[in-house]
């Protein structure tokens, strides 16, 4: 029995069409949706930094005035 041959291919990242090696996506519709995704998870990224960097600076503010509180302290 013979062997059924497909040509070289891959699958596009988004939507996972067969495309040509040597591409990522199959049309600038998928390359845009994968863009957009990356700046959202970026901008993600950012927010949560901020946000942690504000924790700790609210939390190197109040311990020692904490501290100044305890019975003995």
């Amino acid at each position: 029995m013979d062997k059924l041959s497909l040509p070289q291919h891959k699958h596009c990242l988004v939507c996972g069409k067969s495309i040509e090696m040597g591409k990522d996506f199959c049309s600038p519709e998928c390359e845009k949706t994968v863009a957009a995704r990356r700046k959202a998870q970026s901008r993600t990224t950012w927010i949560m930094m901020i946000v942690i960097g504000a924790v700790l600076v609210l939390f190197w503010i109040i311990m020692p005035a904490l501290g100044a509180l305890k019975p003995g302290g």
